[in-house]
């Protein structure tokens, strides 16, 4: 393994972490009801929320990777669709955790607008998916 091959993989984790980070924050600013229904549900009843999200990925998920691999291009499409829906819920699910990190950043601090305080919850979501790599 090269300096290369680091330097790409680090700046490849890097440019997921941006991707994810800025994803939680398009989705809560773009679909503002559905992601505040979610960041209700989940502070509601987390263990319910994060089981039925997990439930319905172990069972969808592996239906959609079989139905892309068909060659018929119907079941391409319908597994593509499914894929898609799957992970827009996990987008929803997302920002509705990096919501409520900003309202608890808010209750701390104030003075930080809801803008920057939405940032800074959704970096607060995004960034400890690196510890298992570190």
């Amino acid at each position: 393994m090269t300096i290369g091959d680091v330097l790409a993989w680090v700046g490849g984790i890097g440019a997921l972490c941006v991707s994810a980070w800025t994803l939680y924050v398009a989705v809560a600013l773009l679909f503002v009801q559905r992601s505040n229904q979610a960041a209700d549900a989940i502070t509601t009843n987390p263990w319910k929320q994060g089981f039925l999200g997990f439930v319905v990925t172990l069972v969808l998920g592996p239906v959609s990777i079989a139905m892309i691999q068909i060659p018929n291009p119907l079941g391409r499409l319908f597994g593509l669709i499914t894929m898609l829906a799957l992970l827009a819920l996990a987008a929803i699910g997302g920002a509705g955790v990096a919501l409520i990190a900003s309202r608890r950043i808010r209750a701390l601090d104030p003075s930080v607008s809801p803008f920057g305080a939405l940032c800074r919850g959704a970096a607060f979501v995004v960034v400890p998916s690196l510890v298992p790599l570190l």
